[in-house]
């Protein structure tokens, strides 16, 4: 009944059997212990002493069940095996754990917009530890161009940024939720009280800009371009709370996506859509093509998906509707999503 063979072909299970066996004096504990039948036990005992050709445990000759039923003791040739077979079992337990480890704490890394991180992703993230608790989320908050090119270095798991038509090829794009370009401009200004500005009119301000917008400012300055309006730069920073900041100084007017305007002070400026100038745009997924994707990594996409997609984003504007000459009045914000599509 034994495998032929020149050499044992004893496997790792048989092993770790014999073991617990050995060690707790009992099939029905060890199998117990290993989360298995006391049969499959047993066969791997058998399959072990037929492998080797010695009885490992003590027995009346041809009586299997009394074996069984009375606590193994090792015969000399069983210690012996115990002896060689314990650091094999014992390091394989030890090397099962440290990768079980390892796999828990590897981090989900992404790259996300700091405006998406505060004020669109927590639920997504709430979901993703309440599925993983094990799982540490580890966010990265760049421009686009950049948090891109970590990712094609491995340092990034996904990016959640703006769309472009001229992806690479190497990359996918997928659509969560659509967005509006905006103008901030301080409260009072000229502007205000132009609910649809042109090119030209803006370009008779100096412009602030956020570098993380990349998709933006490409289009802003491509309208430019074609309307061969010259671009006055102000200030080119990082991050949507300084712009902010430095339109409530007078210091220009931004151009900007409407999902980073904070919606918890804006006394000093007013927000005017751009929808006659700009196309709608989208934020969503990139990730790279054939990425192998793990179980925590599509959970966080798919609640993504749930929380994100189709959802119209607005922090509010400019009133649309025509004001007339009696009632000029600088244009204030509606309420968020009053002018969702």
């Amino acid at each position: 009944m034994g495998r032929k063979s020149k050499n044992p072909e004893v496997n790792l299970r048989e092993m770790v059997s014999f073991y617990h066996v050995a060690r707790l004096r009992s099939v029905t504990r060890a199998a117990r212990f290993m989360g298995v039948g006391q049969n499959t036990v047993s066969q791997h005992l058998l399959r072990l002493e037929q492998e080797y050709k010695v009885n490992v445990f003590q027995r009346p000759e041809n009586q299997m069940i009394q074996r069984m039923i009375q606590p193994p003791a090792l015969t000399a040739k069983g210690e012996e095996l115990l002896e060689l077979m314990a650091p094999i079992v014992e390091g394989a337990s030890i090397l099962d754990e440290s990768m079980r480890r390892l796999k828990r704490e590897a981090p989900l890394s992404i790259g996300a917009y700091t405006e998406l991180v505060t004020d669109r992703l927590p639920s997504v993230i709430k979901d993703l530890h309440s599925q993983h608790p094990e799982v540490p989320l580890r966010i990265s908050s760049s421009n686009h161009l950049a948090m891109i090119q970590q990712m094609r270095r491995g340092q990034l798991d996904l990016v959640i940024g703006t769309g472009n038509q001229n992806a690479d090829d190497d990359l996918d794009y997928e659509a969560l939720f659509n967005f509006r370009v905006v103008l901030l401009v301080p409260r009072g200004h000229a502007l205000a009280f132009n609910p649809f500005p042109t090119i030209e009119d803006i370009a008779e301000w100096p412009i602030v800009f956020s570098s993380t917008e990349a998709t933006v400012r490409s289009r802003a300055e491509k309208l430019f371009r074609d309307k061969q309006c010259s671009l006055q730069i102000a200030v080119d920073v990082d991050g949507a709370n300084i712009v902010e900041q430095l339109v409530e100084l007078g210091t220009g007017v931004a151009i900007c996506a409407d999902f980073t305007v904070s919606v918890l002070d804006r006394s000093n400026f007013d927000v005017i859509p751009l929808d006659h100038l700009f196309d709608g745009l989208t934020v969503g997924l990139w990730t790279l093509k054939d990425q192998v994707i793990n179980q925590s990594t599509q959970n966080f996409i798919a609640s993504l998906r749930r929380d994100l997609s189709d959802e119209p984003v607005s922090v509010g504007a400019a009133a649309t509707n025509e004001i007339s000459d009696s009632e000029q009045q600088p244009l204030r914000e509606l309420a968020p999503g009053a002018l969702a599509d």
